[in-house]
C-alpha cells in the first residue's frame, strides 16, 4: 500500500513539474490544497518522471520469517458448538477446519486478532494473493481557471485500476509486470507487524460469516503535519499501525521543487477482514479517505488545486 498511496504525491509532484515548464509567476510560492474523499488503492506504475521521484522502497531482500502455526485449542467434550469463552481471542482449532473459529468480541480482542492473522499471512511462505485497486480521482477546484483541464489530464495519467495475481513460494512471488514482491511488502503495512491496538479505533466489530467471521475495524480521525522550517512532522500513528498512509514530508520532489509545509488529515480508514473456520485471513479490504494542504515551491509559480476522488484496495488470499 506504500507505494499505492503516493498517488497523492505522484499527483502534487506532476503539477508542480508542469508549472516549471509553464513558467507561471515570479515571486510567489506553489500552494496545493488536496482535498481527497475515499479510500485506498492500487495505481498503475507509469514511468513517468514525476512517478520516478516518487517511487517506493524497493522491496526487502531478505526472506519473512517461516510461519508460525497458531497453538491449538483443545476440542469441545460435547458434539455441539462449544459457546465463545471469556478469552475469545484464542484462535481456533487449526486441526479441524469444520469447527466454527472463535468470534473475538471487544475492541481490544478484534484488535489482537486482527493483528494475529495479518502478521501470520506476513509469514506465510506459500500463497496466492489477488489483488484488486481502483481508484478516481478529480480536479474539483482550480486557482487558475484554464488550467483545471490539465491538471485533470494529470491526474488521470497516473492513475488506472490495477487487478494482479500472485503466487508467493518461499515467500516470494512476481507479479504481471515482472517485478519481485514479497509477501510481507505486499500487505499492509508494508515491511513491518500490524500492531492495532483499542486506542486506535473508534469502533471494532465482529460478525459470524460462514464457519468463520469477518472484523470491521473504524480507525479514530488523525492529522499529519509538516513543518520545512523546523523540519518537524506528526504521523498519523494510529493509522500507520495497519496501512502507510501518505506523508508529504517524505515526498522527493523533481526538477528542485519542494514542499514546506503540510497538513494531512485522515478522517477515519475503514478495515475489514474476513477470517476462515481455520483462523486464517481470506479477504482483506481497506478503505482510506484524505484530505489536506501542502504547500510547495519551485521558481515563484503559484497553484491551488482542490481534488475528489476514490480509492480502494481489495486482497483475495488462497492457502
Amino acid at each position: 500500500m506504500k507505494k499505492e498511496l503516493k498517488v497523492i504525491a505522484v499527483v502534487l509532484a506532476g503539477i508542480i513539474v508542469f508549472l516549471a515548464g509553464f513558467g507561471l509567476g515570479t515571486s510567489k510560492g506553489i500552494t496545493i490544497d488536496v482535498k481527497v474523499d475515499g479510500a485506498n488503492a492500487a495505481v498503475a506504475g507509469n514511468a513517468t518522471q514525476a512517478t520516478q521521484a516518487t517511487q517506493a522502497p524497493a522491496p526487502v531482500t531478505q526472506a519473512p520469517a517461516p510461519a508460525t502455526e497458531a497453538p491449538a485449542t483443545e476440542a469441545p467434550a460435547t458434539t455441539a458448538p462449544a459457546a465463545p469463552s471469556a478469552d475469545a481471542s484464542k484462535p481456533a482449532d487449526n486441526g479441524n477446519a469444520s469447527a466454527p473459529a472463535a468470534i473475538p468480541s471487544s475492541p481490544s480482542e478484534i484488535a489482537a486478532k486482527y493483528n494475529e492473522v495479518i502478521n501470520a499471512l506476513k509469514k506465510t511462505e506459500n500463497v496466492t494473493i489477488h489483488k484488486v485497486g481502483a481508484v478516481n480521482i478529480e480536479c474539483t477546484e482550480c486557482s487558475v481557471g484554464f488550467l483545471k483541464g490539465v491538471v485533470n489530464s494529470i491526474l488521470k495519467s497516473f492513475m488506472s485500476n490495477s487487478d494482479d495475481t500472485i503466487q508467493f513460494t518461499g515467500g516470494k512471488g512476481t507479479n504481471s509486470k515482472g517485478e519481485e514482491k514479497w509477501v510481507n511488502d505486499y500487505i499492509t503495512p508494508s515491511g513491518r507487524d500490524a500492531a492495532v491496538t483499542e486506542n486506535d479505533l473508534a469502533s471494532a466489530t465482529a460478525v459470524a460469516e460462514g464457519s468463520g467471521y469477518k472484523m470491521t475495524l473504524v480507525f479514530k480521525s488523525e492529522q499529519a503535519k509538516y513543518d520545512g522550517a523546523s523540519g518537524t512532522s506528526t504521523n498519523p500513528t494510529s493509522h500507520m499501525n495497519a496501512m502507510d498512509p501518505l506523508n508529504l514530508a517524505t515526498l522527493e520532489l523533481p526538477m528542485g521543487a519542494e514542499i514546506t509545509s503540510a497538513d494531512m488529515t485522515y478522517p477515519g480508514a475503514t478495515v475489514e477482514a474476513t477470517v476462515d473456520g481455520s483462523g486464517k485471513i481470506t479477504k482483506l479490504v481497506l478503505k482510506l479517505p484524505l484530505e489536506g494542504r501542502g504547500t510547495g515551491n519551485l521558481k515563484g509559480a503559484s497553484l491551488t488545486v482542490g481534488l475528489k476522488g476514490n480509492l480502494d484496495d481489495s486482497f483475495d488470499i488462497t492457502y
